[in-house]
């Protein structure tokens, strides 16, 4: 009788295991300064990985200005009155808290500080979160501007998160070494752009 239950029980991980597998992860999508969701979902059809992943764009919570006056939306940024951050950390933390879990955060420019300190473990602490968020993240033209606004607790590298950090080989706006220094293993994709 216990050879039944045995196979009962690997049928039912390889189930499950199948079921992940034909699952889409779930990627959390931050834009950068000066722009919306709405910049963030073309990124995702154009580096093709909506076709890959459930994508979730998220504004971020503070009025900014257009990068692009043809932006249908109001453009968004991530740091609030002074530069402060603590806002946006939390309210990232509570839109993941209500519509997680990620399987993954996909950054882009200022999005990107945003994940690289809320894949910090002590900050997540501080926000009374005991586990990663996300268990990867994709990094493009990653800029440190708000890493240094994180003061309370102070992020510790290296960070022990599988990254993906894209960067333009011309881009002479963000220094994106600056985040890859950041994480434990980093792995880096440098385009000609």
């Amino acid at each position: 009788a216990k050879a039944p239950a045995d196979q009962s029980r690997r049928a039912d991980h390889s189930t499950s295991a199948a079921m992940a597998l034909s699952r889409k992860p779930k990627l959390l999508c931050l834009h950068g300064r000066n722009s919306n969701s709405e910049v963030s979902q073309m990124q995702m059809m154009i580096l093709g990985l909506e076709a890959v992943a459930s994508c979730v764009s998220l504004d971020a919570p503070h009025l900014a200005g257009k990068f692009d006056t043809n932006l249908d939306n109001d453009g968004r940024t991530w740091m609030g009155e002074g530069g402060e951050i603590v806002s946006s950390l939390k309210f990232v933390v509570e839109y993941c808290h209500e519509h997680g879990p990620f399987d993954g955060a996909y950054g882009f420019s200022q999005g990107c500080g945003i994940i690289t300190v809320l894949s910090d473990p002590g900050v997540l602490k501080s926000f009374g979160v005991h586990a990663p968020m996300w268990k990867f993240a994709v990094l493009a033209c990653g800029s440190d501007m708000v890493i240094g606004r994180q003061t309370e607790p102070c992020i510790q590298p290296p960070i022990a998160l599988p990254s993906l950090h894209l960067q333009g080989e011309a881009d002479t706006v963000v220094d994106a070494a600056a985040l890859f220094a950041l994480y434990d293993r980093p792995q880096r994709v440098v385009h000609p752009g």
